[in-house]
């Protein structure tokens, strides 16, 4: 395990599976917290076993990226658990052909 992201915590969105998946498990290898998030937390909880059995350190939690409540409570948890939020790796995938200036926070 490497160290150039020791005692920094990291939420990473669509982490169930992919890419998202992979990033975790990287960040976690290089000394990272990481926060999994996704609306699959059962493929995230088997994620956050492997990193934990290889020595890393995860938590899973339930994130709807389409549902500003969900990340509310994303950002409060991890802020209560960890007392703060380094890195944020916004992977899930959603799309729209609205250009960024002009998506409202709903739609975003």
């Amino acid at each position: 395990m490497s160290s150039r992201l020791k005692n920094k915590v990291a939420i990473i969105t669509g982490a169930a599976k992919g890419q998202g998946e992979f990033e975790a498990q990287l960040f976690a290898n290089e000394g990272a917290t990481v926060v999994l998030c996704d609306i699959d937390v059962e493929a995230c909880g088997r994620t956050a076993e492997e990193i934990s059995s290889s020595g890393g350190s995860a938590v899973v939690m339930t994130l709807d990226v389409t549902k500003e409540s969900h990340w509310i409570g994303a950002i409060e948890q991890t802020l209560e658990f960890f007392g703060r939020i380094d890195i944020l790796v916004n992977n899930a995938g959603i799309y729209s052909r609205v250009p960024i200036e002009h998506t409202s926070v709903e739609e975003f």
